[in-house]
């Protein structure tokens, strides 16, 4: 395995995939290391396409803030309106009390995003009992909503407040987190409660809550699964890696696909030992190709030859051949067969771009018929039949 240090370098790769894996790296690992945005900032500035940009800072989005990056990112809110919304996104999932001496820098930025900002700037002033209070309140008032306009980046700034709080009472997490087993199966789900329960478990690092975690990611609801993966990954410690190891062989593919990316989060030697466990033993060929990209993603560089053999035997499955790629990267495994991966995925990427490119002139050009021995509207050069119109 590589190491947090070494992996930070990889952000600065010239690279653009590996770059995107390394920022994956620590997204996965929910790091708090004030040290990795200025590092982004710096990749962003590798390359002046501004969706290359975008993808760099999405993946930045709940990294920690300092003070001195706060500033930074209110500065470049107001200087670069194409990119606004993405530095926006990353300061409001920031420490509440990070923001605080921000006040000077408010009135330079939208007021949707001032008030927002002031949202979060005042849950700092709160005593501890009327901060868990405002938690409630907030999980009855977004009860019923649509996920999508759930502010979850607001429910994650409360929880990085409430678990720097000394005075904090023993909470029943675990009983909260189980919610989700007393409704209508059926029904769409719709209380959030249990979903911020498990932001919290996280936070405040609560191993009682593990069992309660572990049945969730059973629970066959994303939006839960998702956030008690984060939850146990946050957790981190031998006692998680341990009881997804246990539970793994007694579960199906639905608690597999979160619990591998609990391992996948954990960048430990103890969690690559669990894993390539369950990947020695596993039969199914999903099943391995499942942990092969959980090696991969721990940037383990053993099993490699198997990972070889069962991308051979999955007919080069893509997912597996981007992560297999990168690992070989990191890992400085540098031969014709690691190129050779590298011109497919290129290929693969340019096909992609001609693609988007075709949909757009399609989208901004009055409707005509191409003839298939046409050049192609994309600009590749070849003719329609052997490019967008394949």
């Amino acid at each position: 395995m590589r190491t947090r240090d070494v992996m930070k370098q990889f952000i600065l790769h010239p690279e653009h995939r590996i770059r995107l894996f390394a920022l994956d790296y620590f997204e996965e690992a929910q790091s708090d290391d004030e040290e990795l945005l200025p590092i982004v900032l710096k990749a962003c500035e590798m390359g002046d396409q501004t969706d290359a940009r975008r993808e760099l800072l999405y993946g930045a989005r709940e990294f920690a803030v300092s003070p001195i990056m706060a500033s930074e990112l209110f500065r470049r809110i107001k200087d670069e309106s194409a990119l606004q919304l993405d530095y926006a996104r990353i300061l409001l999932s920031a420490h509440p009390h990070v923001l605080v001496g921000a006040d000077n820098s408010l009135s330079s930025i939208p007021a949707t995003l001032r008030r927002k900002i002031e949202q979060r700037i005042s849950l700092v002033s709160l005593t501890t009992s009327a901060l868990l209070e405002e938690w409630r309140r907030i999980a009855k008032e977004i009860r019923a909503e649509e996920y999508s306009a759930v502010d979850f980046s607001f429910v994650i700034a409360m929880a990085r407040e409430i678990s720097r709080r000394s005075d904090l009472p023993k909470l029943a997490l675990s009983e909260t987190i189980r919610k989700y087993q007393d409704g209508d199966p059926n029904a769409w789900y719709e209380d959030y409660e249990d979903a911020m329960a498990c932001v919290l478990a996280g936070y405040l690092k609560d191993e009682s809550a593990v069992p309660a975690l572990l049945d969730v990611l059973d629970s066959d609801i994303d939006i839960l699964q998702e956030r008690a993966m984060y939850a146990l990954v946050r957790i981190g410690t031998p006692f998680v890696v341990d009881a997804v190891e246990k539970r793994f062989g007694e579960s199906k593919w639905g608690f597999h696909n979160y619990a591998t990316g609990v391992l996948a989060g954990i960048k430990t030697s103890y969690s690559e030992a669990a894993t390539l466990r369950l990947f020695q033993k596993a039969t199914d060929i999903e099943e391995q190709v499942m942990l092969a990209d959980t090696l991969c993603r721990l940037t383990s560089a053993a099993e490699i030859p198997a990972m070889k053999e069962l991308l051979e035997q999955t007919d080069h499955n893509l997912d597996l051949l981007e992560v297999l790629y990168a690992n070989c990267v990191i890992n400085g495994i540098d031969n014709r067969e690691v190129q050779q991966w590298k011109e497919t995925l290129d290929e693969i990427d340019e096909a992609f771009e001609r693609r988007l490119r075709f949909e757009k002139a399609m989208a901004t050009r009055p409707k005509k018929k191409i003839g298939r021995n046409e050049p192609c509207p994309c600009g590749s050069g070849k003719k329609y039949k052997k490019c967008c119109g394949a």
